[in-house]
């Protein structure tokens, strides 16, 4: 009788076990497909970025390399082009590629040139915060040279800029300089005097170049 009782309870299980596997052996076949096809595209796409990386990171190299190298307009222009097609790229090196594009933009004059492309690096949601903080802090600088915002518009813009403290001695040095030109020597000095207190050695060096204008005025 338990024979029969045990014969009969495997016979169910073994049915139920093959109805579940008729209902839902599809579903787990799919289940098992998509996973293996998931697995295989997140394989394609870190090593599709790997190799962009490694790719435009030789292309950096390489238009650095000719930078260095220029001897006459022809081959800065072709430096030029290397730097700003690479500054359309999709990593870091683009982000820094287009920085030093503007750097030599500015350089050479070309303040609002220089301006746009800061501009856009600052404006890149997909921009580190302490590279948007730098290009932010070099566009405004570069509106100043090229005369395209008054000193008071460009202290307004650094104060409303993020405060990041990597380059916050940088934007402080920048805003003492116009609070001179300003004539607000009290606030240049105080500014100037903060700056002393936290700068380093190194970064002293700058500071009283901007104490003698003070004194001299």
């Amino acid at each position: 009788m338990t024979d029969i009782l045990d014969s009969i309870i495997e016979d169910l299980k073994q049915e139920r076990i093959h109805t579940t596997v008729k209902v839902y052996g599809k579903f787990l076949i799919l289940l098992v497909i998509l996973l293996l096809v998931c697995g295989l595209l997140f394989n394609w796409w870190k090593s599709h970025k790997e190799n962009t990386l490694h790719a435009e990171a030789a292309e950096y190299i390489k238009a650095h390399h000719f930078l260095n190298k220029v001897t006459n307009q022809q081959m800065l222009q072709e430096g030029l082009g290397r730097l700003e097609k690479l500054s359309e790229g999709q990593t870091i090196y683009a982000i820094v590629a287009a920085l030093n594009l503007a750097n030599i933009h500015d350089s050479m004059g070309n303040f609002n040139k220089a301006a746009h492309i800061y501009g856009a690096v600052e404006e890149n949601e997909q921009v580190d915060q302490s590279l948007k903080s730098f290009a932010g802090l070099m566009r405004v600088s570069s509106y100043l040279r090229a005369e395209k915002i008054t000193n008071e518009e460009g202290l307004k813009m650094l104060q409303e800029r993020h405060r990041a403290p990597t380059f916050s001695y940088s934007r402080q040095l920048l805003e003492a300089s116009l609070f001179i030109q300003k004539n607000k020597k009290d606030k240049a000095r105080a500014l100037l005097d903060n700056i002393k207190a936290t700068a380093s050695k190194e970064q002293q060096n700058s500071i009283p170049a901007l104490l003698s204008i003070l004194i001299i005025n």
